[in-house]
């Protein structure tokens, strides 16, 4: 178990959950519950940590600006 889903009530909803030395961010969708590892493929940054919103934002890369989605899907290259 990586959250209750009243940690993730609406849409855009996630919270990091650890294991070790790993990362997984848990997110509420629009139909679903989602888990994604916590770090951007291209050069391996981590995303976030904590808990928030990503609906309007998403995922943001703090080394190169790529963006992911709620659903996972990249939405920006830079």
């Amino acid at each position: 178990m990586a959250c209750r889903l009243e940690e993730i009530p609406k849409p855009g909803d996630w919270v990091e959950y650890k294991i070790l030395n790993k990362s997984v961010l848990v997110v509420r969708t629009k139909t679903t519950v989602k888990a994604f590892h916590n770090s951007c493929r291209h050069r391996g940054g981590q995303f976030a940590s904590g808990h928030g919103n990503c609906e309007k934002t998403g995922f943001v890369c703090p080394l190169h600006g790529w963006r992911w989605n709620m659903e996972g899907e990249n939405t920006f290259v830079f």
